[in-house]
């Protein structure tokens, strides 16, 4: 280990500690209040720390090393410091789960260490953080991760309630140590990495989210049909890439209850739309994610939700990164003008009957997704992110929405980014996917390979367009 001056010569370094050992691998620390520098030399069994003053001037010749405990097979331990004590874990006295002493700093010799804190002997100490009124403690008991607080002047501990038992906890770098607030990360099995903070003195702990997770947003939003949290299995190869599943429980679903089925259908459907954009908003907001990491799902009604005018693509662009319409029902309007057609007559209690009220005609136009892409060439993209793909899927036999309901939109769609955004980028792809012996479900015979391999074009396209 040397010491070098900044702006002179390497030639005129100081040598301030060789190992001899060659078993053992050294690292230069600090302490925590920047009052020491550590050098540490471990094996997989044993340590020796030594340390000088941080202040040393390194031009007035090799700083004094003083020595903690000599090297002893067996034993381990870390060293901090805070006010004139140095906190030291350690398995010293066959405490094999690790314990926290400490010592002043006139006294540093083992003998003199005194013992705060131990553990059960299902438990083990993994690490300690260090700060000015308290010793945060990261454990495991019975196997499972534990925080708790030491407070360095009545000696109470308290544990730090976690959100839940099941996960992998690690410290984040707390480096200021004149601070009540301490911030850790949690890892579930199939959530991504989250980061808290925790306020030592009051006991309260916050979710800080730090980092953006890409999210896959799911709804239908008609017919009273709930949006449940069932298993699928389909959607762990975005699990286990960090993403997020989330569920969106709006108006046009009775998740609620009957009313709040009724509040989104006929003259209330717009209520599906405005509740479907205030999840994606608090989303953002509350810092689960951005507008380049969310995606959504549209299946049939769904697609409606998701792609109707006061959804994306006049207010709302900037929300989406991805969405996927699998056989979405796009132009409402002419199939509720169409008796003929096999369902018509049934959605009329859904979506109500243009042919025989005019403010119902005038309603649905107002949000049908096909009436309402607009051509507007004096649209400035410039401030809005124009950077959303979509992927949209039909089948030729599809009974309940007719292939050319996609096929228009895409169509029109196609126009509209001629005249607005030409020429195309990677990032604004619009691509139609038409299967000509498919319908509403998917393959007429059941097919689970056909299923599978759909599944996996469409996630397929998700995580190349969401990175």
């Amino acid at each position: 280990v040397y010491a070098h001056q900044l702006g002179t010569s390497q030639r005129n370094d100081i040598l301030i500690y060789e190992e001899k050992d060659h078993t053992s691998f050294v690292d230069i620390t600090s302490t925590k209040d920047q009052s020491f520098i550590m050098i540490n030399s471990n094996t997989f069994s044993s340590s020796e720390v030594r340390f000088f003053d941080v202040h040393h001037d390194v031009s007035q010749g090799t700083p004094e090393l003083k020595l903690i405990e000599p090297r002893t097979s067996g034993l381990e331990y870390y060293v901090d410091h805070r006010d004139g004590y140095f906190y030291i874990l350690t398995n010293a006295d066959n405490c094999h789960n690790f314990k926290l002493v400490r010592t002043r700093i006139e006294n540093i010799r083992k003998k003199y260490w005194e013992t705060i804190f131990t553990v059960k002997e299902t438990e083990r100490i993994e690490d300690v953080d260090i700060f000015k009124d308290y010793v945060v403690i990261f454990a495991k008991s019975e196997g499972l991760p534990v925080l708790m607080c030491y407070e360095l002047k009545s000696s109470k501990v308290h544990q730090i309630t976690l959100p839940t038992n099941l996960c992998a906890v690690s410290p984040e770098i707390n480096i200021d140590c004149n601070t009540n607030i301490v911030r850790f990360t949690c890892n579930l099995p199939l959530a991504h990495e989250t980061t808290y903070e925790y306020n030592m003195k009051s006991r309260k702990l916050y979710s800080i989210r730090s980092k953006s997770i890409n999210v896959l947003l799911r709804s239908y939003g008609a017919y009273g049909i709930t949006t449940d949290p069932e298993f699928q299995l389909e959607h762990f190869p975005l699990l286990e890439r960090g993403w997020v599943i989330a569920l969106a429980h709006v108006r046009g679903g009775s998740e609620l209850g009957y009313s709040w089925y009724d509040q989104g259908r006929l003259m209330n459907k717009k209520n599906s739309f405005t509740d479907f954009i205030s999840v994606v908003e608090y989303l953002i907001s509350a810092g689960y994610s951005n507008a380049s990491k969310i995606s959504a799902i549209g299946i049939s009604a769904g697609g409606l939700l998701i792609t109707q005018k006061n959804s994306f693509f006049f207010y709302y662009i900037d929300l989406f990164r991805a969405l996927v319409l699998r056989v979405p029902f796009l132009d409402p309007l002419t199939s509720m003008l169409n008796p003929n057609l096999p369902l018509t007559k049934i959605e009329y209690n859904e979506w109500g009957n243009p042919l025989e009220n005019e403010d119902i005609y005038k309603y649905i136009s107002s949000y049908a997704p096909y009436d309402n892409i607009s051509y507007d060439t004096t649209f400035d993209d410039k401030q809005h992110n124009t950077g959303t793909s979509i992927l949209v899927t039909a089948g030729m036999q599809d009974q309940r929405v007719n292939y050319w309901h996609p096929l228009k939109w895409v169509s029109k769609m196609r126009i509209r980014q001629a005249k607005q955004f030409w020429p195309y980028k990677k990032n604004n792809l619009l691509i139609l996917k038409i299967e000509t012996n498919k319908g509403h479900f998917g393959s007429s015979v059941n097919n689970q390979s056909d299923r599978i391999r759909d599944l996996a074009f469409e996630f397929a396209f998700l995580i190349t367009q969401v990175k």
